[in-house]
């Protein structure tokens, strides 16, 4: 994690390389949804919802949304959206485009509600983590881990 801008980006985190995991399940799609949510989350919660929200978490908006969109067209893991599969265009032009996107916002809003609750239940650790990273630009993930800890 680190705090140094790169490429127009104020700072990012970067993710584990999970790409050869075979088969993900949908805890392990929805921690990814949360994770991607995490920087708008932290925004609502430490500068509120007027005067906080950035331009910052616009990627990870789009990650959160893909993988939304993943698990309710391709995966089958959707109540409404049931077993079926739906393709691309299918699911944005058809006529099952609206619930599709309804299906997508609600599963955004769900997670991100948890996230701010995760956030604001954890904010003393996080606050330890700024703490740190303020110091030192970067955390590997044994120095997170280490924070986070106590």
């Amino acid at each position: 994690m680190t705090i140094e801008a790169r490429g127009g980006h104020g700072g990012y985190m970067e993710h584990a390389d999970t790409e050869d995991q075979p088969l993900l399940k949908k805890e392990d799609l929805i921690g990814r949804i949360r994770t991607s949510l995490g920087g708008r989350a932290a925004e609502l919660v430490y500068y509120g919802a007027a005067d906080g929200v950035s331009t910052g978490a616009s990627g990870d908006l789009q990650n959160a949304t893909q993988i939304a969109r993943a698990m309710i067209c391709s995966y089958g893991m959707d109540e409404t959206i049931g077993l079926m599969t739906l393709t691309p265009e299918e699911a944005q032009k058809g006529p099952m485009a609206a619930v599709v996107n309804e299906r997508i916002n609600a599963v955004l809003r769900d997670e991100m509600a948890r996230t701010v609750e995760l956030i604001q239940s954890g904010r003393e650790k996080i606050d330890r983590l700024v703490e740190r990273l303020m110091e030192k630009n970067k955390l590997t993930k044994e120095e997170i881990e280490e924070i986070l800890k106590d």
